[in-house]
C-alpha cells in the first residue's frame, strides 16, 4: 500500500482538531455547497476503514468516546479542468448515506492539483482523529472529494461504538429545547438526531463522569438531563423535548433576552424554570461580537439562607415574579458545527454555579472558587499558540493538561469533586432549579417584601465558538 502523499501516514502529519466535539473544518460554507454529482460519476473514491481505535488523549489516557479512525483512499480519475478544492470524511449517526452539508462529523483539509498525485490510480491512507461518537451507535462514514464543479461521495461504511456502562442512580432534570426560526427557516428534523441529541449524550456523559473516567479528576454528579414528555399544561410533547417557535424578531441578542425580557418573551419562550431545564437555540446578531459566541447562559440565584461563592444570594424571587430568562441559549449558527458540541456542557455548568477554571487578564484575576481546579493564564496560553494538544502551566509553575470542562479550548471531560459539590448546593436551594427546595415554594404574593428588597443584577456569561486548530506541516523538501 503506497504511503507517500502529503496526507500519507509517514510523510505527512495528520490533521489534529480539538477535542472533544467532533471535527469540523467545514461546515460554514453549507449554504454554498455544490450540488452531488450524479451516477454514474466520472470520479470513484473507494474509501475503508482498515483501522478504528480509542483515542489516546495528551496525557496518555484512552477515550472511550473518540476515535482514531484510518482510511484507505483510492481515487480512480478526475475530469479535465475540474479543479480540487477538498477532500475529507463526513459521517452521521442517523443518516444512512451522511452528506458533507448535514452530518454530525465532517473532517475537511484542502486539496490542490498536486496533492491528487498519490491518491489517482493509486491507494493511499489518511489518518484523522473522529472525535464524539455517541456510545451504543453504529456511525455511518463517507469519504468526499469537493471540486470545482461538484462534490464525489463513496460508498458508505459502518462502524459500531461500543456502548458505556450506566447505572440508574441519578436525578432527572427534565429539560426543552426552544428551537426558535423565522417564518422562511423553520429548523429541518435532522437539527434534533444530528445536533439536540448529541449534545444532550455528551453532557450527560460527563455529568456522570464517563466520558473518561480513567483520569481520577472527575466527580459524578448523579445528574441525567432527560427530554421533556410534556409541557407545562401537561399535553404530551408530539417530539420529545422539543418546542418549536416560529418568530418574526430573529436574531436576538441573548444578553438582551436573558437580563431584559419582554412581557411576551417571558409569557411565550420561558417554561417554568422550577420544573424545566430551559435551554434556547436561535442566530444572534451578525455582529463581529456575537459571531465568536457559541452560548450565553445566565448563573443561578440562591436564598439569602444558602449563600455560595460568587453566585448572587437573593430572597428578591420569594416576593416577585420572575423576570428574566434562567436557562443556556445557544447560537444556531454554529450550532450545525459540531466541534461545539461542548457547549450545552459548558454552558449548563455555569447555569449549576461553575465559573470558568482560569485567568484571563493574568494569573489570579479569576476565581472559581474550587481548590481543585489550577488556575492558569489563558490570554498567555492562547497568545503562545496554546491548544488542546498542549501544556498548560499553572500560575504555581506546575505543567497539566486540561480536561476539564469549564475550561476553553481543552479535552472538556469531566466537572472536578469541588465543582460537583457547588453543582449539588445549586440543585438543592437554587431558586430556579427542578426540584430544589426554594424551587417547590410558591411566591409569597400575599406578603410584603422585606423594605431595601431590590432585584439582583443578572449574572450572564458566554463561550466562545470553538475552533478547530489543524496542525499542518509540509513535508521536508515539500514545494507544495
Amino acid at each position: 500500500m503506497k504511503r507517500t502523499g502529503p496526507f500519507s501516514t509517514t510523510s505527512f502529519r495528520p490533521l489534529r482538531l480539538l477535542w472533544p466535539t467532533a471535527v469540523a473544518l467545514l461546515l460554514t460554507a453549507c449554504a454554498k455547497e455544490p450540488k452531488e454529482q450524479p451516477e454514474p460519476a466520472p470520479l470513484h473514491i473507494a474509501v475503508a476503514i482498515t483501522e478504528m481505535t480509542p483515542w489516546e488523549t495528551p496525557g496518555g489516557y484512552t477515550s472511550p468516546t473518540a476515535f482514531t479512525v484510518i482510511f484507505s483512499i483510492r481515487i480512480d480519475s478526475l475530469p479535465d479542468g475540474e479543479l480540487p478544492e477538498g477532500m475529507g470524511i463526513c459521517s452521521s449517526y442517523r443518516t444512512v448515506n451522511p452528506q458533507a452539508s448535514d452530518t454530525t462529523t465532517v473532517v475537511e483539509f484542502p486539496v490542490g492539483p498536486h496533492d491528487l498525485d498519490d491518491y489517482i490510480g493509486g491507494t493511499n491512507d489518511a489518518y484523522i482523529l473522529c472525535m464524539f461518537q455517541i456510545p451504543g451507535t453504529s456511525a455511518r462514514y463517507r469519504a468526499y472529494l469537493r471540486t470545482s464543479k461538484g462534490i464525489y461521495y463513496s460508498e458508505p461504511v459502518t462502524h459500531a461504538i461500543p456502548a458505556i456502562a450506566t447505572d440508574d442512580d441519578v436525578t432527572e432534570l427534565p429539560t426543552v429545547f426552544h428551537l426558535l426560526y423565522a417564518d422562511d427557516a423553520p429548523l429541518p428534523e435532522n437539527f434534533i438526531r444530528e445536533v439536540v441529541e448529541p449534545a444532550l449524550c455528551y453532557a450527560n456523559l460527563g455529568l456522570r463522569d464517563r466520558l473518561q473516567p480513567e483520569t481520577g479528576q472527575g466527580a459524578d454528579t448523579h445528574l441525567r438531563l432527560v427530554r421533556a414528555a410534556s409541557d407545562p399544561s401537561g399535553r404530551p410533547l408530539a417530539e420529545a423535548g422539543i418546542d418549536r417557535v416560529r418568530r418574526s424578531d430573529l436574531p436576538l441578542d441573548p444578553e438582551t433576552l436573558i437580563s431584559e425580557p419582554t412581557a411576551e418573551q417571558l409569557a411565550t419562550l420561558l417554561w417554568d424554570p422550577r420544573r424545566y431545564v430551559n435551554v434556547w437555540i436561535f442566530p444572534y446578531p451578525d455582529t463581529p461580537y456575537h459571531n465568536g459566541l457559541a452560548g450565553m447562559a445566565l448563573f443561578p440565584f440562591l436564598p439569602e439562607a444558602r449563600p455560595l461563592e460568587g453566585l448572587d444570594a437573593t430572597d428578591y424571587y420569594a416576593y416577585n415574579p420572575l423576570n428574566v430568562l434562567p436557562g443556556v441559549t445557544l447560537n444556531a449558527r454554529y450550532s450545525f458545527n459540531t466541534n461545539n458540541i461542548i457547549t450545552l456542557a459548558h454552558e449548563l455548568g455555569h447555569a449549576l454555579g461553575l465559573f470558568h477554571v482560569f485567568s484571563k487578564n493574568g494569573c489570579g484575576t479569576g476565581d472559581d472558587y474550587c481548590a481543585d481546579t489550577p488556575d492558569y493564564d489563558y490570554t498567555a496560553f492562547t497568545a503562545g499558540g496554546g491548544n488542546m494538544t498542549t501544556p498548560r502551566t499553572a500560575c504555581d509553575g506546575s505543567s497539566f493538561y486540561s480536561y476539564n470542562i469549564m475550561d476553553y479550548n481543552g479535552c472538556g471531560l469531566h466537572y472536578t469533586p469541588d465543582q460537583n459539590a457547588r453543582i449539588q448546593q445549586v440543585l438543592q436551594y437554587g431558586w430556579f432549579i427542578p426540584g430544589s427546595e426554594y424551587a417547590r415554594r410558591p411566591l409569597r404574593s400575599d406578603t410584603k417584601a422585606p423594605a431595601g428588597l431590590v432585584r439582583p443584577t443578572p449574572q450572564v456569561i458566554t463561550v466562545p465558538v470553538r475552533k478547530p486548530v489543524p496542525e499542518i506541516s509540509q513535508p521536508a523538501g515539500s514545494a507544495h
